[in-house]
């Protein structure tokens, strides 16, 4: 999103993030605090927490996580997690 304009100056994407681990919940912080609504799906929801406490929501699932989201980030480890997302 750095340098793209398509959201308007003012405007802030809701970002949908599927997968909270050693990786991704460092880039979901990074979103986060730049302002963008954040709505995170982990198969360990106490994982999303210290995200939570700072303004994101938690989803039951990574469909309710991108319902309506501009961008979806999926972050997970395996073959068989992507298909599963």
């Amino acid at each position: 999103l750095a340098g793209d304009n398509s959201f308007g100056s003012a405007a802030m994407a809701k970002i949908a993030w599927v997968g909270v681990g050693v990786m991704g919940r460092h880039m979901a912080s990074h979103l986060l605090e730049a302002g963008h609504q954040l709505s995170l799906f982990s198969r360990t929801p106490s994982k999303c927490e210290p995200l939570v406490q700072r303004g994101a929501q938690l989803a039951n699932s990574p469909r309710e996580a991108a319902h309506e989201a501009d961008i979806v980030f999926t972050m997970v480890g395996t073959p068989s997690d992507v298909e599963k997302v």
